[in-house]
């Protein structure tokens, strides 16, 4: 009677299969979480509200619960006192804005983080510094950095101070709806520095 032995070749085989299986199966559901962690599409536009909810002449903050890719620079504090970049900013949620309607240059959404720290943009009436708050009213600022000094109208454009440029903002759009809608892929920087 003759044995039949398998031969030293078909023994990795039977266990390549299983293998090749699991590491199929693995790469599917890594790809599969890579795919949903991008993010909804809600996340590349948002609804704010309807464009009558923006009266003509007036700011108005909002905190938009979604979440978009900051390419402005990061700064952390430094020994020497000046603070020092530290790369981009990077996913950046929630998004703080103000929303501004103006009879020339329409509906603006620009970012609540100055161009040149990072720091919140407020309103003249809400800084404590007196005499900064004073300064600011005789220039006729709209919008303050309170950490950089920087100063921007009430279109977000440049004042004064150290900021290199206008308040940065997104592209929105009116449906025929009446919706708005911020498309937040479209990040555009602030209008150039002009005196």
């Amino acid at each position: 009677m003759d044995v039949v032995r398998p031969s030293v070749e078909e023994a990795p085989l039977r266990w390549q299969r299983p293998i090749v299986g699991i590491v199929l199966i693995t790469a599917i559901v890594v790809a599969a979480i890579v795919v949903t962690k991008q993010g909804p599409p809600a996340e590349n536009m948002i609804r704010i509200g309807r464009i009558q909810d923006f009266t003509q002449g007036s700011a108005k903050a909002l905190t938009l619960n979604a979440a978009f890719l900051n390419p402005n620079l990061a700064y952390a504090p430094s020994s020497q006192g000046n603070p020092t970049a530290t790369g981009p900013i990077g996913k950046q949620t929630p998004i703080r804005v103000w929303v501004v309607k103006d009879q020339t240059e329409g509906l603006l959404v620009m970012l609540n983080r100055s161009p040149h720290l990072g720091c919140r943009i407020t309103r003249p009436d809400e800084l404590k510094n007196q005499a900064f708050a004073s300064e600011v009213t005789s220039f006729h600022a709209f919008f303050v950095d309170p950490c950089g000094g920087s100063m921007f109208s009430y279109t977000g454009r440049w004042l004064k101070g150290p900021a290199p440029r206008g308040m940065d903002r997104f592209d929105a759009t009116i449906e025929a709806d009446g919706s708005v809608v911020v498309h937040l892929k479209e990040f555009l920087y602030g209008p150039a520095r002009s005196l």
